[in-house]
């Protein structure tokens, strides 16, 4: 069993998409309880408002859009507990310039420390 100890997850969205991925200190700290095997929720929202026409640019392929965050946990039952974090990066590509980007910008964050 482990407790989550902290979350943080966000949406870059359009041509600068890549360049907005900053992983950041967590924001939301509440510990939760996760059993083995549990998949819990994650909310990320976008650091900007999507319009009307960036989601008809998406619906189009033509927005690329980049989830990232991490969650941080540890193990109930080691000591000293350890602190654990996840990190994931991934994007909702339509092409190949859009997985390109997302590639480069998720390099070295879909991880496990």
């Amino acid at each position: 069993m482990a407790f989550e100890t902290a979350r943080d997850a966000h949406v870059a969205v359009g041509l600068t998409a890549a360049s907005e991925v900053r992983f950041r200190q967590a924001t939301e700290g509440q510990v939760r309880i996760i059993p083995t095997g549990d998949r819990p929720l994650l909310y990320a929202y976008s650091d900007a408002a999507l319009t009307p026409q960036m989601l008809n640019e998406f619906s189009a392929g033509t927005l690329l859009l980049i989830v990232y965050g991490h969650i941080e946990y540890t193990d109930f039952f080691s000591q000293p507990r350890p602190n654990y974090v996840t990190e994931f990066c991934t994007g909702l590509v339509h092409n190949a310039r859009q997985a390109s980007e997302a590639q480069e910008a998720c390099k070295g964050h879909t991880n496990l420390k």
